[in-house]
């Protein structure tokens, strides 16, 4: 009976387990709402898998792809040998972290504007990047991406999607026009190259034209 359990397990648990779910009760949403595939074939949270099958899980506008080589039911750290068990590569786990950056930069513009359009939501936005610039990972991210992308097409490929993806979430959320939406992200680069000099100075009394907050006379 014990080797059965160790030999398969539920699908949600497996999920949570290897961090492809934040807790639990995420992993069983996502299953219930259809976000979940098995060997391609939508599952339920109590589905059983074993080594060997694919599991699909859906995030945002994408999906996340492993196949399963062991059935855990607790949850993991994170080593270099299990980065490698979900990454084939270095390059593989740095575009992944890129669009983790993308994805907690395009969660946070959401959550800030919630339902104000116009100058309003992008006054919101902004101030929660300026904010979001205090936490070190995400800048020196963003900048090592630019940087990579200078030489390597698969980041650029990468950088270039994710940044025409915010660009578009910005322009439906506020509804402005090109213009001002070029503004707000150009203010927003800007921002970065100062946070990065560590200009704290300059960052707190220039932070909201930096960001775009206010439209150009």
């Amino acid at each position: 009976m014990a080797e059965e359990q160790l030999a398969a397990g539920r699908v949600d648990t497996w999920i949570w387990s290897v961090r492809l779910a934040k807790s639990r009760s995420a992993a069983s949403t996502a299953c219930k709402g259809g976000h979940v595939r098995v060997n391609g074939v939508r599952v339920k949270p109590a589905h059983l898998v074993r080594p060997g099958d694919e599991v699909r899980v859906r995030q945002g506008e994408r999906d996340r792809i492993v196949v399963i080589t062991k059935v855990i039911a607790k949850r993991v750290g994170v080593s270099q040998p299990y980065l490698f068990r979900l990454f084939p590569s270095k390059k593989a786990i740095f575009l992944e972290c890129i669009e983790r950056c993308f994805d907690q930069i395009s969660a946070m513009f959401d959550e800030a504007a919630g339902d104000q359009t116009g100058e309003e939501a992008l006054m919101a936005m902004g101030r929660a990047y300026n904010a979001l610039l205090d936490d070190r990972p995400v800048l020196q991210m963003q900048l090592h991406m630019w940087a990579a992308a200078c030489a390597d097409d698969e980041v650029r490929r990468v950088a270039r999607r994710r940044m025409a993806r915010l660009w578009q979430q910005a322009e439906r959320i506020s509804g402005a026009d090109a213009q001002r939406v070029m503004q707000f992200i150009a203010s927003g680069m800007l921002l970065n190259v100062f946070a990065a000099m560590e200009l704290p100075r300059i960052k707190e009394q220039l932070g909201e034209a930096l960001t775009g907050l206010t439209r150009a006379p």
